[in-house]
């Protein structure tokens, strides 16, 4: 059984930086979280590979949980027409790794991973890029008032994010994209599905338009996103989404992932070392 105890993100700029022993050890007495977006970004690493999913499996047997990414929450909640429960924990591919029934270089090989890259790619391409040109080019043509109090936001991104945030917040927009953009299979019940922000689902799109937006206020400011930041800040939404039910994210990104959690989830905690974790955890 997993402990009681709060559930703690470790992404991918911390883990990079804690030695390896230092986080097998911090695993033994906490529930730490190896997010399906962190073994993604290890597999991706051409140069790094092996090593980084070779310090994932370490971790994961040493005492750390798998836990998988949004897209099979959001078909749960579907389903189930449920919010998806507190424990993001997914035990089944804990056990197997801790078993060594099989490892995470042969789960995650490179055809797998060539897959996933393409289709993340091509996602954040057309969510990121395209459709935020396409924003900021209307916006610009049609509402030049709007334009004006984009360009007025915050300079701060933390402040900008919650600008966004507190917006999805107060609109109808998030229901309505939950149940236009998810396919129809994935709902057994359109009715009851994303009723509120308890849903992974309403967390997934709430972040998705702070950061689309946050994008449009850059091309309105005379910036132009790069399709690679863009599947970059796509996989740091993905692990701050965690924080829908973790307590907690050690990071050291101050880039999206540290201002997005912190405008995102505010009672949540934000950490750049194990030191900083108090004992209570």
């Amino acid at each position: 059984m997993i402990p009681q105890s709060k559930q703690i993100v470790i992404e991918k700029s911390a883990f990079d930086g804690i030695k390896t022993e230092e986080l097998c050890d911090f695993a033994k007495h906490h529930v730490l979280l190896v997010s399906d977006s962190l073994l993604y970004e290890c597999a991706t690493s051409d140069d790094r590979r092996k090593v980084g999913l070779d310090r994932c499996e370490r971790l994961i047997r040493a005492g750390a949980y798998w836990c998988t990414m949004s897209t099979e929450y959001i078909e749960w909640e579907g389903k189930n027409c449920h919010p998806y429960p507190a424990l993001l924990a997914n035990i089944q591919k804990t056990e197997w790794v801790r078993a060594q029934t099989e490892s995470l270089e042969n789960m995650l090989g490179p055809e797998i991973t060539g897959m996933a890259r393409n289709s993340r790619w091509t996602f954040a391409e057309e969510a990121y890029i395209q459709r935020t040109k396409n924003a900021g080019e209307d916006t610009r043509s049609n509402c030049p008032e709007t334009v004006a109090g984009i360009k007025g936001l915050p300079r701060g991104r933390i402040s900008r994010l919650r600008v966004w945030l507190e917006w999805a917040d107060k609109s109808t927009i998030v229901r309505e994209m939950a149940l236009r953009l998810l396919p129809r299979q994935w709902i057994s019940s359109p009715s009851q599905f994303c009723t509120s922000p308890q849903w992974i689902t309403w967390q997934y799109l709430r972040l998705f338009l702070a950061i689309e937006w946050d994008y449009v206020h850059l091309r309105l400011s005379g910036g132009n996103p790069a399709k690679r930041g863009a599947e970059h800040d796509d996989q740091d939404a993905e692990c701050v989404l965690l924080l829908s039910r973790a307590d907690a994210i050690i990071t050291r990104d101050k880039k999206l992932v540290e201002p997005l959690a912190r405008a995102a989830f505010p009672n949540k905690d934000v950490f750049s070392s194990l030191e900083e974790v108090p004992e209570s955890y």
